[in-house]
């Protein structure tokens, strides 16, 4: 196949597109995974002070991990070339990383943990998810024009 007709079936977006893409789904999974370790809560019986600790411990998360590898991506994302496939949104390795969570949700949504501990882990994830995206969309309204 002739490399023209791949590039022109090549999904290409605007860098803007790309910011705006990567803040977008960080806040959709977020609220997700946040809305999950709440119906966990329901299904144990458990205290909503659960959801208080998945909060504290995803701030943490979120201020200690999650936003410098955040910012490291949206620098990644700035130095891509306009035009560029929308899937460079993340890296390679990010997106294996996200398959991988994606396959440790499913395992641990499928085993015997206690629905009061999936709670935790969903809200503490979820949290610092919503909260890291922030960044994008601050990084995504700067660079509108």
């Amino acid at each position: 196949m002739p490399n023209s007709l791949l590039l022109s079936l090549k999904p290409a977006v605007k860098k803007q597109v790309h910011l705006f893409l990567a803040g977008f789904l960080w806040t959709i999974i977020g609220v997700v995974l946040l809305g999950r370790g709440i119906s966990y809560i329901h299904l144990g019986g458990s205290s909503y002070s659960l959801i208080f600790v998945g909060i504290i411990l995803g701030f943490m998360k979120s201020r200690l991990i999650l936003d410098k590898t955040i910012k490291r991506g949206l620098i990644r994302i700035e130095r891509l070339p306009e035009g560029s496939c929308i899937g460079a949104v993340y890296s390679i390795k990010t997106w294996c990383l996200i398959l991988c969570m994606a396959v440790s949700g499913i395992l641990l949504r499928h085993s015997s943990l206690p629905a009061s501990y999936l709670a935790v882990f969903c809200c503490t994830i979820g949290w610092s998810l919503l909260f890291s995206s922030r960044l994008g969309w601050r990084s995504w309204k700067k660079n509108r024009s």
